[in-house]
């Protein structure tokens, strides 16, 4: 399967007072690297968690999901703790730490039953590293990222812009290269 999601054209309220309007569908594929590009507060990481991820989820037996958030204490604990119950031999004490054990866990799972991989990073200092080790890892990869500071070096295959037309709305829309 080529096309991993697809969100159709529309206006979605997110949160109250913010809206998403996506003019035209959005298609996302395997071997392919997606950039969300726009200012802070534009709805990118609305977008991800109010789009993506539960469009990813409603086909997760068909590839393994990477989500990493643009906050990753809020999810911390609970890798640490599944790094523990699972015997991970390195200590999960750091977002750096906690990203390389999510690394290795995929590793794993991918040895076990190769699948495409769909890796969704909301802003994270470790970007580049963590395509590198996605690149080498998987080779049938979708990768979807912010990167709000625009200072990382992963190059895209197509750039999602989104433009605020007002307070409460965004326009999410493809670049045309």
């Amino acid at each position: 399967m080529s096309q991993v999601l697809q969100i159709e054209a529309g206006t979605t309220s997110v949160w109250k007072g913010f809206k998403l309007l996506i003019p035209e569908p959005l298609e996302f594929k395997i071997s392919k690297i997606y950039k969300l590009e726009g200012a802070n507060g534009s709805g990118k990481s609305s977008f991800i968690k109010h789009f993506i991820l539960p469009t990813l989820k409603q086909n997760k037996a068909e590839h393994y999901i990477l989500y990493i958030e643009q906050q990753m204490h809020k999810e911390f604990y609970a890798i640490k703790a599944d790094a523990a119950i699972k015997g991970y031999r390195d200590k999960v004490d750091s977002e750096k730490a906690a990203i390389d054990y999510l690394l290795q866990d995929l590793k794993t799972a991918l040895a076990r039953e190769q699948r495409s991989v769909v890796a969704v990073l909301d802003e994270t200092i470790y970007l580049d590293e963590i395509v590198a080790a996605l690149q080498l890892l998987c080779p049938k990869l979708l990768l979807i990222f912010c990167d709000h500071r625009g200072q990382y070096s992963t190059v895209q295959d197509a750039t999602i812009n989104f433009k605020p037309l007002s307070v409460g709305q965004s326009e999410i829309y493809e670049a045309t290269p």
